[in-house]
């Protein structure tokens, strides 16, 4: 039995995506934000951390990625998509026109913008999770509040849901990376026999097509580039480093470390930060 962190408590994205990949029949264990996430794993607390990385409508999630990125020994060994319906949930007593507040994560506030201008009246409130948001407007018991959640969280509380799937985009999906913290990366990669897809992250010299010749160095080995995104490094003013997806099922394991050998020699830093199968 495994012991798997996530963010929030049971009814959160989070905790869907840790059973969707895990089962059950496993220990689980909700944290208040995904720092904590992070030292519980470093200190082998937990087996497993589950971390949202993307978004289908808002795109990466930096607070979790500028966490990961310096992680020298976490290791993603999967990913696993949620379905992100966020309705809108009150009272069973409750009318739409009665509210004026609704309490959830900035990220799923953020994912419902249309849902705000269409309804001017009510006024987004951001709370640290989407389930907790259920809990902490049924405590305060005002009919002016209402939370954006998930289905498993209205039924847990027992509060109703008012109005279904207000999220921007009807496909709404988020994607959960699973990590495990690791002793030496090549040993673990030496391991894995079946993977489709890999992530990492780095830092280039500043100098004039420095980017040009990482992004080659995937190109002649075949690699399919799936996404690139920069991020400021907070080391230096206006210095960025690179998130990288790339597709390599039809790459062998000597070819991806001696491609892993050409980009270490070329960055000033670069981190494996998982190889793993494509989430169906």
């Amino acid at each position: 039995m495994a012991k798997i962190g996530y963010q929030g408590v049971y009814g959160a994205y989070s905790s869907m995506a840790a059973l969707a990949y895990f089962g059950e029949k496993n220990e689980f264990r909700g944290f208040d934000g995904f720092p904590p996430i992070v030292d519980a794993l470093d200190e082998r607390g937990i087996d497993f951390g589950v971390f949202p990385v993307e978004n289908s409508t808002t795109g990466q999630i930096y607070r979790t990625l500028d966490l990961l990125k310096y992680q020298n020994d976490f290791f993603a060994i999967g990913e696993t998509l949620v379905d992100v319906h966020h309705n809108l949930i009150s009272f069973e007593d409750t009318d739409i026109s009665q509210l004026r507040y609704v309490y959830s994560h900035p990220e799923a506030l953020s994912q419902c913008l249309e849902f705000f201008k269409e309804h001017p009246h009510i006024s987004p409130v951001s709370y640290e999770d989407t389930a907790k948001s259920v809990s902490y407007i049924k405590n305060l018991g005002d009919r002016k509040n209402g939370a954006l959640a998930s289905t498993l969280a209205a039924k847990t509380n027992d509060m109703k849901i008012l109005i279904p799937s207000v999220q921007d985009m009807e496909e709404n999906k988020t994607r959960f990376l699973i990590f495990k913290k690791v002793e030496k990366k090549l040993e673990e990669i030496a391991k894995i026999s079946d993977y489709e897809k890999m992530t990492c992250y780095f830092e280039t010299k500043h100098r004039a097509g420095e980017l040009s010749k990482i992004l080659n160095i995937f190109s002649k080995s075949n690699y399919n580039l799936l996404s690139l995104h920069s991020r400021a490094t907070k080391k230096n003013s206006f210095e960025y480093g690179f998130f990288v997806d790339v597709y390599c099922k039809d790459i062998s394991i000597i070819e991806l470390k001696d491609t892993l050998n050409k980009l270490k020699s070329e960055l000033t830093y670069f981190n494996l930060l998982g190889l793993y199968k494509v989430a169906n």
